[in-house]
């Protein structure tokens, strides 16, 4: 999962940077350079600063919900939309190579499963919570309760918002495309994907670190 956020994280940086120059090219050794250095920051985090783990994910939660209502409306009311029948009716593959559109909706359910793993996470750090009998499980079904439904409605105005798939798959983060079709300018684009940006990092430094306490319970 470590990896895959760190994979994110170079995504995104890698289309901020296309939004302030159309010219770079998101080469794939670009892209494992930066995956790369995500790495390197996330463990450097977690073995220098580690103590400040609790104050990290209290900024995260913070930034997390004051970004969402911003985002959410700035999408609803600024981009332009797809109609309803486009957006749950119709299904396509671009480039794909699947034999038909249910597969590929199946195998790409697999690399989004990973979203679902955070609160198996908090179960890691079980030895650090005071009465971990009762925190851990509000905390997990908590985590459900509030984020489940909000995710369903940000993922709803989010396909309205895409205007284009073809373009939108052309950038190595899609949404930073969605944004720039939304605000309409290069600096709320990157400021939008730098909010972004900087969760996707929390929530790597979050998930390596319930990863190295999982590897040294079994050690």
């Amino acid at each position: 999962m470590v990896v895959i956020e760190c994979y994110a994280i170079s995504d995104i940086i890698q289309a901020i940077i296309l939004v302030v120059d159309s010219t770079y090219a998101a080469t794939r050794w670009r892209g494992t350079l930066f995956t790369m250095g995500a790495a390197v920051s996330v463990s450097s985090f977690n073995i220098v600063l580690a103590s400040h783990l609790s104050w990290c994910e209290g900024v995260f939660a913070t930034v997390h919900f004051f970004a969402y209502v911003p985002v959410l409306v700035g999408l609803f009311i600024l981009s332009p939309k797809r109609s309803a029948g486009e957006v749950f009716l119709q299904f396509t593959q671009t480039d794909g190579k699947w034999p038909d559109t249910s597969m590929a909706l199946f195998v790409g359910q697999v690399s989004n499963l990973f979203v679902m793993l955070g609160s198996d996470g908090v179960a890691h750090l079980a030895e650090e919570i005071e009465d971990a009998g009762v925190v851990l499980p509000r905390s997990m079904l908590w985590s459900y309760y509030i984020n489940a439904p909000l995710t369903l409605l940000m993922a709803t105005v989010y396909c309205f918002s895409i205007t284009s798939i073809p373009k939108v798959l052309a950038s190595p983060m899609p949404f930073v495309v969605v944004f720039q079709d939304t605000f309409q300018g290069r600096d709320p684009t990157i400021a939008f994907a730098s909010v972004v940006l900087f969760l996707a990092i929390v929530a790597a430094i979050s998930s390596l670190a319930a990863t190295s306490r999982q590897i040294f319970a079994f050690a």
